[in-house]
C-alpha cells in the first residue's frame, strides 16, 4: 500500500481553484487558464496511475464507481435544479442536441437524454457545463489502461496514433457518446501523467523551468485563441500540447514548493475537488445573480473584474464547504469513495 501523494493533492487544489475561477472571470487572465485547465486534470489522472493498486486490469469498474456514477448522480441533481427553477429565470432557446427526428423535442428533453449519451455538441450540459468532463475522463481513462495492458511497448505509438487520427480527421471526425472522441486528444495528457510525474516531481531543472517560460510566453503572444476542450475548440496541436504542459510542469513544481509550508486549504480542496468540480457551477450562477442585486452591478461587470471575481470564488467555496462535508460523511457512495477507512490511496483519477 502506498501513502498519498499530498503534493497530487495541492495540485490538484491549485487546479480547481484554477478551474472555478476562470469559470468566473471573463478577463484575459481567464482565456490563459483555459489554455490548461482541463489538460491539467487529464495529467493528474496519468499521474494517480502511480498509486493505483489495479495495474493488472483495465479498472473498468473502479472508474464506474469513482467516475460514471459521479456523472450520473450529480447531472441528475443539476439538470432538476436546472429544469425545474433555473430555467424558469433563464429560459434557453439553444440549438438542437440530436439531428433528425430528435431535433424537435424540447431543449430540457434534449438536455435530459444527453445526460445518458454525453455529446459534446451545440447546447449540451447546458444544466451544468463542467459535466462533460467526467464520462470523457471515464472514456480516456479505460482507453488508456487498456492500450497500457495491451500494447506493451508500442504504448506511445499507439497514444500518438489515436491523437493523430482525431486531428488528421477533425473536420470529419463524428461527434461520440460520452465526449470519446475528445478523449483521444486527452490521451497524450494522461500517457505524460503516467511517465513523467514522478521524475518531475523529484527532479529540479531549471533550464526547463526556463524553456517552459519561453513557450508559454511564445505561444501566448502567437495566439490569443481561446481553448475549450468540451467544445473541440483547439489551437493547431503544436501550439495547444506545448503551452498546456508547460503551465503544468511548473504548476508541479509550484505544488512541490507548496507542500513544504501552509498546503491545508489547497490540500483540502484537492481531496475534494470531485465536489467542487461538479457543485461551483449552478452556485456560480447564483451567487453571481445575488452579488448583481445587491451590489446594483451587471453580472458582466461583475465577471470582468479580477478582484470582484476572487471574491465570488470565495463565496463559491464557503458555499460547497459545508455541502462537501454531508456529501463526505452522509453519501460517500455517490463520489466512489473507497469503503475501507483506512484506504489513503485516491480512487479519482484526476478528482
Amino acid at each position: 500500500m502506498r501513502n498519498r501523494d499530498i503534493t497530487l493533492d495541492v495540485l490538484r487544489g491549485l487546479g480547481i481553484l484554477l478551474v472555478v475561477f476562470a469559470h468566473t472571470n471573463t478577463t484575459a487572465l481567464s482565456t490563459v487558464i483555459y489554455s490548461f485547465h482541463m489538460p491539467l486534470f487529464f495529467v493528474i489522472s496519468g499521474c494517480a496511475l502511480t498509486y493505483s493498486s489495479q495495474v493488472q486490469s483495465v479498472g473498468i469498474r473502479r472508474y464506474v464507481r469513482s467516475l460514471a456514477i459521479p456523472y450520473l448522480v450529480f447531472s441528475l441533481i443539476s439538470f432538476v435544479y436546472w429544469a425545474g427553477i433555473e430555467w424558469k429565470f433563464r429560459p434557453s432557446d439553444l440549438a438542437p442536441i440530436y439531428s433528425g427526428s430528435l431535433g424537435l423535442l424540447d431543449v430540457r428533453i434534449q438536455e435530459f437524454l444527453n445526460i445518458f449519451t454525453a455529446y459534446s455538441v451545440n447546447g449540451a450540459f447546458e444544466y451544468n457545463i463542467v459535466m462533460w468532463f467526467l464520462p470523457c475522463l471515464f472514456c480516456s481513462m479505460v482507453v488508456y489502461k487498456w492500450l497500457k495492458l495491451h500494447t506493451g511497448q508500442w504504448l506511445s505509438l499507439c497514444v500518438i496514433g489515436l491523437t493523430a487520427l482525431y486531428f488528421l480527421t477533425e473536420d470529419y471526425m463524428p461527434v461520440l457518446p460520452w465526449c470519446l472522441e475528445i478523449a483521444f486528444v486527452a490521451l497524450p495528457f494522461v500517457w505524460v501523467g503516467d511517465k513523467c510525474y514522478a521524475w518531475v516531481r523529484n527532479n529540479n531543472h531549471w533550464g526547463l523551468i526556463i524553456i517552459s517560460l519561453i513557450i508559454i510566453i511564445g505561444g501566448l503572444l502567437f495566439t490569443n485563441h481561446r481553448v475549450d476542450m468540451r467544445t473541440h475548440g483547439f489551437t493547431n496541436w503544436w501550439i495547444f500540447y506545448p503551452i498546456a504542459l508547460s503551465f503544468i510542469y511548473l504548476l508541479i513544481k509550484l505544488s512541490g514548493v507548496v507542500v513544504q509550508y501552509e498546503r491545508g486549504v489547497l490540500q483540502w480542496m484537492g481531496r475534494n475537488s470531485l465536489i467542487i468540480m461538479c457543485l461551483h457551477e449552478p452556485i456560480k450562477r447564483v451567487t453571481l445573480k445575488l452579488f448583481s442585486i445587491f451590489m446594483g452591478w451587471d453580472i458582466a461587470e461583475i465577471r470582468d473584474s479580477l478582484l470582484l471575481s476572487i471574491v465570488v470564488v470565495v463565496f463559491i467555496i464557503l458555499i460547497i464547504l459545508p455541502l462537501t462535508n454531508i456529501i463526505n460523511r452522509y453519501l460517500p457512495v455517490v463520489i466512489g469513495k473507497p469503503i475501507k477507512k483506512n484506504d489513503n490511496i485516491s480512487l479519482h483519477s484526476s478528482l
